[in-house]
């Protein structure tokens, strides 16, 4: 199989001498980046922050009652997940 990424010369540069500190080439660390996202089901992260974005302290009820709210924009087809 082939993939074809396209990522800023800059980018491209860092994380190749990362990869490279670490032994590898953007090949390896490509491929176990995506098996551990099949593993895991989720994307590796690792927060360069500790501030949260402000949607994140939302009411969770207002949430909930906004979700609730948001299919009555639609077309009207139930796709047969949505939940009364």
């Amino acid at each position: 199989m082939s993939l074809t990424l396209t990522v800023y010369a800059k980018v491209k540069a860092r994380a190749s001498e990362i990869a490279a500190s670490n032994g590898l080439d953007l090949t390896d660390v490509i491929t176990l980046f995506l098996q551990e996202v099949c593993q895991t089901e989720k994307l590796p992260f690792t927060s360069s922050t500790t501030d949260f974005p402000d949607i994140w302290n939302d009411d969770p009820q207002a949430i909930a009652a906004f979700n609730k709210n948001l299919g009555s924009a639609g077309d009207h087809h139930d796709l047969g997940k949505e939940q009364p």
